[in-house]
């Protein structure tokens, strides 16, 4: 399965990116809208058949699809299947479904640009980049960001190009923890992971992990096949919840509801991150109750 990220915020769930692996599956998310980082298959073709809730993306996204297999009436006759085609500038604060999307330009494809967002729920602030070389404009993509979301391409081996004068590819996993060490960013998620750490010794890859998160003053995970994590600090609980993304796929209700503030508006959040490499379909998910969320992410 291909990357995704699934934003649930007072009852409305945004997913972020679909995948052709999510073709014909995602419906069972039942998602009120959908929001691209770009137009490459793995991120965009799994609404080659339409989507039944609104999609938003910048314009050059919309661009590079109408030029492919998707948005094409001519070529598959999807025009009429999608409900809503919304347009995201970029660098303007978006609201859908109640959550603040702000699209920043990233470096990572000549032929489908691409962006990385801040996302903003409540208090929660994240910021979601699954396939990027260098973010334009990072300190202000950065600032005060809770929770960094990035590239698993490659932990530390070079993933850059050049063609003509423009670098493309993908920054490695310890490029990225620096940037949010300068960033002042406390945690990162490595996800949409590459071949050097889908192939990898799993142990050893989330010990050198560690230990470039360390090094820079961060926490920081890497998917395992199955793993939990839970631990409890001023009547806050947390896990973390690793899992093949078929029992995600059978069981999303069980799973889904899971981050959770309490303050004087009675919000409610929750909020899945799917790990859906090519090769490597796993999830996580994120779980706090009894406490403000932004205590969650400090």
């Amino acid at each position: 399965m291909h990357s995704s990220l699934l934003v649930s915020y007072r009852g409305a769930k945004v997913m972020m990116d679909c995948g052709l692996d999510w073709l014909g599956k995602f419906e069972r998310l039942h998602p009120d809208a959908i929001v691209l980082t770009h137009a490459h298959p793995d991120h965009a073709w799994g609404l080659r058949n339409g989507a039944p809730c609104p999609v938003h993306a910048p314009e050059k996204t919309w661009r590079t699809l109408r030029g492919g297999k998707i948005d094409n009436p001519e070529k598959i006759g999807a025009r009429e299947r999608f409900r809503s085609r919304q347009l995201i500038k970029e660098r303007m604060p978006t609201q859908i479904c109640g959550i603040t999307f702000e699209a920043f330009p990233v470096e990572h494809s000549i032929l489908a640009p691409a962006v990385g967002y801040r996302v903003r729920a409540g208090r929660a602030l994240i910021f979601y980049g699954p396939d990027l070389l260098f973010i334009h404009d990072r300190k202000a993509a950065l600032r005060e960001v809770q929770v960094y979301i990035g590239d698993g391409a490659t932990l530390t081996r070079s993933l850059v190009r050049k063609r003509g004068g423009t670098l493309i590819g993908h920054a490695p996993v310890r490029t990225q923890l620096t940037w949010c060490a300068k960033e002042g960013v406390p945690r990162a998620i490595i996800t949409h992971c590459g071949s050097e750490i889908v192939t990898g010794d799993e142990r050893k890859l989330a010990a050198k992990l560690r230990a470039l998160a360390a090094e820079r003053g961060l926490e920081t995970e890497l998917p395992t096949t199955e793993w939990n994590w839970s631990c409890h600090e001023n009547g806050m609980r947390e896990s973390v919840l690793f899992s093949q993304t078929e029992v995600f796929i059978e069981r999303a209700k069980e799973i889904e509801v899971l981050l959770e503030i309490t303050d004087e508006q009675k919000l409610l959040a929750h909020c899945f991150v799917s790990f859906l490499p090519h090769s490597f379909p796993e999830f996580l998910v994120f779980e706090q109750a009894h406490d403000a969320l932004g205590r969650f992410f400090n």
